[in-house]
């Protein structure tokens, strides 16, 4: 008799919301297990909750606060995961706990059959760690000689020695990022180039690499035996992924047996409207649009903001002009979220960041857009303007240290800018109205609080929020602080003499403080960018038996 082909097992789509009374944020940290039996993720509060994907209900993981780099056994027995400097290990059908590590560097993490645990984390090697003793040592080495910057997103392949990650270089100004996906192996620390495609990876049975660009995904034949891929990588039919340009970092977890779990890129539009200090809308300020990162000038007639290409992650930075409502390109770069911008206070110039050639460093920029871009001195990477002082004297900005952001301070005045003694760790600072204090967010406390400092002179830092908060910004006569509380409202406090402050008031409710942003004017309006349609949750879509042919079946 004729034996029937064996025949593809049904694709099954599915659409995991968050718990009740939690939401799913953007890019969120979830894991599915090797089986895909098990989807691990972290929800609004910080939590681990474990799911069945043969069941409509997901479990709290208890004594999982503040977990962090989610990453599954490769039995799918344990679910490893990250809080503070230890690495802990988890079994979700007991609910058993125990600590693995006590110190272990990185922040991303992939665990093969030996018990053997890669980490990765910026400007350090791919390193290696037997569980047994939590001893450290390299795997890769990292050219900084050449300009590499970072390796991160291992993932180990089938036989469990070999392994993916993403490197990126420091390409000449102008240039793209010389980067790409590598393979290495805990027999050797030499790797290899697979492609200039830059994107965390995973392996996908029976011969398949599946990555991302900007978001879309992308499939490309691999030779495990060899190390190679072969044939074209070719997109798929599936929806945009969320993806963060500046980490190259697609959000997505496939398990061996071929079940996709990905967080859809929403598509958001956002209005910029004037409301007064109790919410009341007064006036749109422009009509929807892909905007975002704005930032109002001194005298309250221009704001710097990036516009979103359509379809697309990338953008660049404009200048729109309030009262003749006239735009003006400021960059030409289409980089990862547009860029950053922040005016002087003379609206002459604008300090702008860029991801581009895989950094991100500061420049000066004529604020009309002509001229060339002039590299600030002391430029490390992974840097972010936040404010100008009203006498033009200083720009405070972020760097990344380590695991954070750091605070520091650059001399704007005559013709050498030199940096100055950092502030601390934090973002999001502004100068006050006189210059003598500034005000940031900072998460030393565990968790975002808002504080207030004098300077130049470093003094005591004031804590000013009392239940967490973010986003600060100054009244116009310095007089006021308001920011964002963690429950979505717009929170206001008065200060007084030696930066001594009121208890901070709610003035109105926000329909999301992480999509909200806000400007103060010099006539006291608020000036807010919100999305048009409110998004409190983005879910995960997972594909059971999902292929990795070139159209969904």
């Amino acid at each position: 008799y004729l034996k029937r082909a064996p025949q593809p097992r049904q694709r099954v789509n599915l659409v995991i919301n968050a718990p009740p009374e939690l939401s799913f944020n953007y890019l969120m940290h979830f894991a599915v297990s090797p089986d895909g039996r098990q989807l691990a993720f972290i929800p609004s509060d910080g939590k681990i909750w474990v799911q069945r994907l043969d069941e409509f209900t997901s479990v709290p993981m208890r004594d999982t606060e503040g977990a962090q780099s989610l990453f599954w056994s490769a039995d799918s027995r344990f679910l490893g995961f990250k809080i503070e400097k230890r690495l802990r290990r988890l079994e979700p059908a007991t609910g058993k706990l125990e600590t693995l590590c006590d110190s272990m560097p990185g922040v991303d993490f992939s665990w093969n059959r030996d018990g053997i645990i890669l980490s990765a984390e910026l400007n350090e090697p791919i390193k290696r760690a037997n569980i047994k003793d939590c001893k450290v040592t390299p795997v890769t080495r990292l050219d900084s000689a050449r300009g590499e910057l970072f390796q991160l997103y291992p993932r180990f392949l089938p036989d469990g020695h070999q392994f993916l990650y993403l490197s990126r270089f420091n390409g000449s100004q102008g240039q793209n990022s010389i980067g790409g996906l590598n393979v290495g192996s805990l027999d050797s620390t030499r790797t290899s180039l697979l492609t200039r495609k830059e994107s965390n990876a995973a392996y996908v049975a029976p011969g398949y690499l599946l990555f991302g660009n900007e978001g879309t995904f992308l499939v490309q034949p691999f030779d495990t035996k060899n190390g190679q891929l072969t044939g074209e990588a070719l997109p798929l039919s599936e929806p945009q992924a969320a993806f963060n340009g500046g980490d190259a970092y697609t959000n997505f977890s496939v398990s061996e047996n071929r079940v996709l779990v990905y967080q859809p890129e929403p598509q958001i539009d956002y209005k910029l409207q004037w409301v007064d200090r109790n919410g009341k809308k007064l006036d749109e300020l422009l009509p929807p649009g892909k905007y975002g990162r704005m930032r109002l000038s001194a005298d309250g007639k221009q704001i710097v903001l990036a516009r979103a290409e359509a379809g697309s992650h990338r953008g660049d930075l404009w200048t729109w002009d309030i009262e003749r409502k006239i735009w003006n390109r400021l960059t030409y770069h289409s980089s990862p979220g547009g860029g950053f911008g922040v005016w002087s206070p003379d609206k002459r110039h604008i300090v702008i960041s860029i991801y581009e050639s895989g950094v991100q460093h500061l420049y000066l920029k004529d604020a009309d857009g002509s001229g060339e871009e002039q590299l600030l001195p002391a430029s490390a990477n992974w840097m972010r303007p936040w404010d100008w002082s009203r006498d033009g004297k200083f720009l405070v900005y972020s760097q990344h240290s380590e695991t954070s952001e750091e605070l520091r301070v650059l001399s704007m005045t005559g013709d050498q800018k030199t940096p100055q003694i950092a502030i601390g760790l934090g973002t999001d600072a502004r100068f006050s109205p006189d210059g003598q204090s500034i005000v940031y967010a900072s998460d030393k406390s565990g968790r975002s609080e808002i504080y207030v400092q004098s300077f130049p002179v470093h003094g005591r830092a004031w804590q000013i929020s009392t239940g967490g908060g973010d986003s600060p910004r100054w009244s116009r006569d310095g007089k006021e602080l308001f920011f964002i509380s963690p429950n979505d409202k717009l929170m206001a406090a008065r200060i007084g003499a030696n930066l001594h402050t009121e208890t901070p008031m709610p003035l109105f409710d926000l329909k999301s403080s992480e999509d909200t942003e806000f400007e103060v004017s010099p006539d006291g309006r608020l000036l807010l960018g919100v999305p048009v349609k409110e998004v409190t949750s983005f879910p995960l879509h997972v594909i059971v038996n999902w292929s990795p042919g070139l159209s969904s079946e």
